[in-house]
């Protein structure tokens, strides 16, 4: 199509006269040779090249900040620093717990928490079979119990025993609370479709229980490498988020 039938195209997909008499009010109609609606009409462009973009101007050469190369195998440090969780499960008899920080928030109401289980895991064939776990959450008293937890293995060693976690029995799931944890949610498992592919589960919270006398947790940050944080200083501000 040429620019002239585009331009009278253009004026007649919009309901455009394109003769030039005069209306009633004075004004005169869209000539036959139609102009382009001005949104649609090209311009040409002539870069100034004796200044710079104000886009440009916007960016400093060097950055405020100094930064240095991170390697990628260390992003989850910066990521992950949810309050480090003790997972526990129940299979033939057996109850287990394992450390846990890889898990994410998904949904309000009813809860929804996805969590990573390593195929390599323990819990993780406990948590396939049954699909009921528990989430428990600990504070900075128990740091060197749940980094014990997550060096050893539940297949030879029975982890409440060796590190003084009492199991109490939950509500609705098989899977034990543990006693010492300010905080308890039962879950059971509500999707699998990504476990093969990335061992990810995703947990409804079907009870949740916490201790109403710990009134500010100071639960544990893993932020990779063996290197951990404190929940700090709470504060509020105005806010529309639930």
């Amino acid at each position: 199509m040429g620019t002239g039938q585009q331009q009278c195209w253009v004026a007649k997909r919009h309901g455009k006269r394109t003769d030039s008499r005069r209306t009633a009010e004075g004004h005169y109609r869209t000539p036959r040779r139609c102009a382009m609606l001005p949104w649609r009409r090209p311009v040409q462009v002539t870069p100034d090249r004796t200044r710079r973009s104000p886009v440009v101007d916007v960016f400093s050469p060097e950055p405020a900040m100094p930064r240095r190369s991170l390697p990628l195998g260390r992003v989850y440090g910066l990521l992950e620093p949810g309050p480090v969780v003790l997972l526990t499960t129940s299979h033939k008899g057996r109850a287990n717990v394992m450390a846990m920080s890889w898990h994410t928030m998904m949904e309000f109401e009813p809860p929804l928490v996805g969590c990573v289980v390593s195929g390599r895991d323990f819990s993780f064939r406990a948590l396939e079979t049954t699909r009921e776990c528990v989430l428990n959450i600990p504070t900075v008293e128990l740091a060197k119990q749940v980094v014990g937890c997550g060096n050893t293995t539940g297949e030879r060693v029975d982890k409440f025993a060796r590190f003084g976690l009492t199991p109490v029995p939950a509500s609705l799931v098989g899977a034990p609370l543990i006693d010492e944890c300010y905080a308890n949610l039962e879950c059971r498992v509500a999707d699998t479709r990504m476990k093969n592919r990335y061992n990810f589960f995703v947990l409804e919270v079907v009870a949740a229980w916490v201790n109403p006398t710990c009134r500010e947790p100071r639960t544990i940050h893993h932020r990779g490498h063996g290197n951990f944080a404190v929940a700090g200083e709470p504060f509020k501000l105005t806010s529309r988020m639930k």
